[in-house]
């Protein structure tokens, strides 16, 4: 099926772009290059068009343009491939931020457990809080100075707020 192009909103005339994520000046007839954002390495490119200047993801260009604007509470949506420089009109869509989050599980990019930097217990000291008997151990609170936590972490832990992953 051969590349098809649209108008950029709010830059007709001036820029259009394909269902397979490229950009191009109408003006000079020359495809335009991508970068990747130093803070997120999504593709931006650079507009610039009766004296005003933007730069703007690809991906949001290619769905403002083949789907139309943004629904109020959504946002983009890369889905079935999560590369972030994969913006062909097929992998992206207009979904919620949980659509998103579930998204991160699906591909492995939700770091659980002991794999967190931030993790301050790993899992056997989590079995140890589920198996205590604190009837003969004490209280919670000290349970949780000996691990290093907060009695508040040890009780989302036993009530399952916390850790629910491991078993």
């Amino acid at each position: 099926m051969s590349e098809q192009w649209r108008d950029v909103p709010e830059w007709e005339g001036f820029y259009e772009v394909s269902d397979r994520g490229r950009v191009r000046s109408v003006r000079w007839g020359r495809i335009m290059r991508a970068a990747p954002a130093s803070d997120t390495g999504y593709p931006v490119v650079k507009l610039s068009a009766r004296g005003k200047r933007r730069k703007i993801f690809v991906h949001s260009l290619v769905l403002q343009a083949f789907v139309g604007p943004c629904p109020a509470g959504c946002e983009t949506r890369h889905f079935p491939d999560p590369t972030r420089t994969n913006v062909n009109l097929s992998n992206l869509s207009w979904g919620t931020r949980a659509e998103n989050v579930r998204d991160k599980f699906v591909h492995g990019y939700v770091v659980k457990g002991a794999r967190n930097p931030n993790a301050k217990l790993n899992e056997a000291q989590v079995r140890r809080i589920r198996s205590t008997d604190f009837s003969k151990y004490g209280t919670t609170a000290r349970l949780a100075r000996k691990l290093g936590v907060s009695w508040m972490a040890v009780y989302d832990i036993r009530s399952g707020k916390k850790w629910r992953h491991v078993s």
